[in-house]
């Protein structure tokens, strides 16, 4: 229950999130712009109340809670000017929650004949009065709403709250409860410290990124693989810069020690911003080093950058201790890649994926991004890929993809649709051994080179492709007998060398080299060949496709000729990979 109310909150803070935004905007547009100080009290006393009612009716019910308590928000307002985000809330739910069981008791007993007349005249009849009712609850119960939401502010703005909040806060974010913390708790909270002091500590308790960098950061120290480095530096610019968190949860998941690291971060961060009285002046989100600045009022910008770097530095050491220390042992979350009951779709049989996050705007919308630049370049292309939050009502959906803390949640609101886990919004490989399987391409390329003779050019194409790990050895000599016996000379240049039928047990893995010689070599009756592609393809139909699509290329005279004259390495990729993704 307590999950499904933060749940709630969260969302209808998300919808609003650019009216709170926007709010801080305003409220720091003022020390430049006095004369908009009348604007941004009606934005914060009658709009926002209002844009809140209306959320929080349609999150309830879709058909007609909404409208409902606009009608009932508004009645309110004129009785009771004061209007507050608190008494916005409680207008829509309790609008929601009237609307969707009258929608209830009509539909189950009413005759289907006169559902429309009862909707149309009951719907504004409860409208007015509830709106009546709330001026005359509201007037006296505001005063003990904000005596409850003052004594909750004061808690966790005390030091031993902030002393007991913070490793709470820093372990729910990385199990996924950030947006509930973040929007479902701290911003309603917030907003409300900040209607009295101008600007909240709460907007920077769960937005901070340092505590997250400096797990990066231990991490980028540690690592020893390259393509580890450039993921985490990756990382690092989503995190601090965009300020998607998600992206270093997984990190921790895989070794939960690190959460001594984000814990004492987060504590030395919100002990300084406590310590300097810091504070936002609106709702951070996302949680970017560049949002926090911008929202800070005066001269708090210094205690920010001061609270971030000293967070991140107290991260990065104990993340540091905790990783070169020896023999650690790690609880890893295993990642199943299949789903809860029902098989997912083959790739060809699939037209649109929705990636799931708690909230629909972060870890999810960067998968998405990764899945559609994957398929780019192969013919999924048109494949419909999009992200949105759990809870939202999907359809024509043939696949949802979502991290695996999210498995419970995501089957109680989906079970008819296929679904696929993983412990990694940002894992590449995971994605393209998944829904690519042996449809895609290792590509090298070595540029520019000497003319030679036929046979040494072949030789050298050969042993590329044994160094490379594509065949085994013998392949070399298969490839120069099947070049004596039929010419793989396909015209405008390009030979295209591979072995006998009889050597395909020999591949290891698809893959295609090329060679390039802008001076060519002579190749056949007198032809000169500028570019030899080796490809190693043991799928019979996949070797074809992707060889007819390499005919489809060199008939584009054009084409050719820049090709023979360039030395840029993505030039050729675009021009071979056959339609199927190059890794």
């Amino acid at each position: 229950m307590i999950y499904k109310i933060g749940n709630f909150f969260s969302k209808l803070i998300l919808k609003n999130i650019y009216l709170f935004i926007a709010l801080g905007i305003i409220r720091w547009s003022l020390y430049y712009f006095p004369n908009l100080e009348l604007y941004g009290t009606y934005f914060e006393t009658y709009l926002l109340p209002m844009a809140l009612a209306y959320s929080a009716g349609n999150i309830l019910e879709k058909n007609g809670g909404g409208i409902v308590a606009i009608i009932s928000m508004s009645i309110s307002m004129f009785l009771y000017p004061d209007s507050t985000i608190n008494q916005g809330i409680v207008v829509g739910v309790t609008s929601g929650f009237l609307i969707k069981y009258l929608n209830i008791f009509i539909k189950k007993y009413v005759y289907s004949g006169f559902q429309m007349f009862l909707f149309n005249f009951l719907y504004p009849l409860i409208a007015l009065i509830t709106g009546g009712a709330f001026y005359f609850i509201l007037k006296h119960t505001n005063y003990y709403l904000e005596t409850i939401s003052k004594f909750l502010i004061g808690v966790v703005q005390n030091i031993y709250g902030l002393i007991i909040l913070t490793p709470i806060l820093e372990i729910g974010k990385v199990f996924f409860f950030n947006n509930i913390i973040n929007h479902g708790i701290l911003s309603i909270l917030g907003f409300n410290d900040l209607t009295e002091k101008g600007k909240s500590l709460l907007f920077l308790l769960e937005t901070n990124p340092g505590p997250g960098l400096g797990v990066l950061l231990g991490l980028l120290l540690v690592r020893s693989r390259t393509s580890q480095k450039v993921n985490l530096l990756s990382n690092i610019f989503v995190q601090v810069i965009g300020g998607i968190h998600e992206v270093y949860f997984p990190y921790i998941l895989k070794n939960l020690k690190l959460l001594w690291a984000v814990s004492l971060g987060g504590l030395a961060g919100n002990l300084i911003f406590y310590i300097f009285k810091a504070g936002l002046i609106g709702v951070a989100s996302p949680g970017s080093i560049l949002n926090l600045l911008l929202l800070s009022k005066d001269r708090d910008y210094i205690y920010i950058l001061l609270g971030f770097v000293v967070s991140t530095g107290v991260s990065f050491f104990i993340t540091y201790i905790i990783l070169k220390k020896p023999k650690v042992e790690t609880t890893s979350l295993k990642v199943k890649k299949e789903v809860d009951d029902i098989p997912v779709p083959n790739v060809q049989n699939i037209k649109k994926i929705v990636f799931l996050c708690d909230a629909g705007m972060g870890s999810s919308a960067i998968g998405a991004n990764m899945l559609k630049a994957i398929f780019e370049k192969t013919k999924f292309k048109d494949i419909d890929i999009t992200n949105s939050y759990i809870g939202d009502s999907l359809s024509e959906v043939d696949l949802i993809i979502t991290h695996e803390k999210l498995k419970n949640r995501v089957i109680q609101e989906y079970q008819n649709i296929p679904k696929l886990y993983l412990e990694d919004f940002l894992d590449k490989e995971f994605y393209i051994d998944r829904f690519l399987k042996n449809e895609y391409l290792e590509m090298r390329l070595k540029l520019s080179l000497k003319s030679t003779s036929k046979s040494e050019a072949l030789k050298a194409l050969g042993e590329d492709l044994e160094n490379f790990g594509f065949v085994m050895s013998g392949y070399k000599d298969s490839l120069v007998e099947r070049e004596i016996t039929c010419s793989t000379y396909i015209g405008n240049g390009i030979a295209i060398p591979h072995g006998s039928h009889s050597s395909l047990n020999l591949i290891c893995k698809n893959g295609v080299v090329i060679h390039h010689y802008p001076y060519g070599i002579d190749f056949e009756n007198g032809e000169k060949v500028y570019i030899l592609i080796g490809i190693t393809i043991k799928n019979q139909n996949l070797r074809l496709d992707y060889i007819a699509n390499i005919i489809n290329s060199i008939e584009d005279e054009e084409l050719i000729e820049n090709l023979i004259l360039s030395d840029y390495e993505e030039d050729f990729i675009k021009a071979f990979n056959g339609g199927i993704y190059v890794k």
